[in-house]
This record gives C-alpha cells, sequence and structure tokens, in this order.
C-alpha cells in the first residue's frame, strides 16, 4: 500500500517505491546510486522520506 501511495505522490518507477517502502518499514536508509531523471523534479520530497545517494554517504 505504502508503495502505491508514494508512486501516486512522487510519480518514480514503482521499484524505486518498494525500495523507499521497504526501508521505511524497516526502519532503514534507502540508498540509490544517483537520482534518475524521473527523481530531479521530486528531490526535496525524497530527502524528507529519509533517500541518500551514494554520493552523500560517509563511509
Amino acid at each position: 500500500m505504502r508503495a502505491g501511495e508514494l508512486k501516486k505522490r512522487l510519480r518514480i518507477a514503482l521499484p524505486d517505491c518498494y525500495t523507499i517502502a521497504t526501508a521505511q518499514a524497516l526502519d532503514a536508509t534507502p540508498l540509490f546510486r544517483a537520482p534518475e531523471k524521473e527523481m530531479i523534479p521530486v528531490l526535496e520530497a525524497l530527502r524528507k522520506a529519509g533517500v541518500k545517494f551514494l554520493d552523500e554517504v560517509e563511509a
């Protein structure tokens, strides 16, 4: 259900929505390699959802 709500609100790929929804359910950080073209217009909403990209993560 949560992935479907994210898909409707953010208009990004469904597998990406499943990644975010699963990470939220597990109290984890959804991690992506880099923002895809479809993610750029909603980057602020993704950041509020806790999404991180590899270039933002420190080892």
